[in-house]
């Protein structure tokens, strides 16, 4: 497991460099993650801007560093978990569910289940709702047939009533 403690943090945001540390990123993962963030389209937005043109570098270097911490020889993730405090009205909707759809992208584990959790149902409807637009104007759907050989399915769970 890796320290993602961020001791520089007063330097960082001075810097106006996000608040995420330096870490030995397998590179292989967090470009190809990068990739897919980077290509969704904002379903809310007019224009329908990619996560390239509307994301910032902060939420990037978060996506690397999650996608990033995947040893893909080993199987073996380096960061389990994330823990993202953000303020209102910063696309923390649009933010969490693209990482969620670029997580079902990349996976490659058969039968895999994927939760998005929030802390309302109305919010989580948000969530499910940005994520089901994210993939509706995906411009290159991913089956899971097409993934690395593997015959299993991912889902998007959505709010349980």
């Amino acid at each position: 497991m890796w320290n993602t403690a961020c001791p520089d943090w007063e330097e960082r945001l001075l810097a106006r460099r996000p608040l995420v540390p330096d870490l030995p990123l397998f590179t292989d993962q967090a470009d190809k993650a990068e990739r897919i963030f980077n290509r969704l389209r904002i379903p809310d937005v007019i224009g329908t801007p990619t996560m390239a043109e509307a994301a910032g570098d902060w939420m990037r270097a978060i996506v690397r560093a999650l996608f990033g911490a995947y040893d893909a020889q080993t199987h073996r993730r380096m960061i389990q978990e994330i823990f993202l405090l953000v303020p209102k009205k910063n696309s923390k909707s649009s933010s969490a569910a693209s990482i969620m759809v670029t997580a079902l992208i990349m996976n490659e584990r058969p039968a895999a289940e994927f939760l998005l959790i929030a802390p309302t149902k109305e919010i989580a409807d948000i969530a499910f709702k940005q994520a089901a637009g994210l993939i509706a104007l995906d411009k290159e759907p991913r089956s899971s047939s097409t993934r690395s050989g593997t015959s299993g399915r991912s889902r998007i769970v959505g709010p349980v009533p």
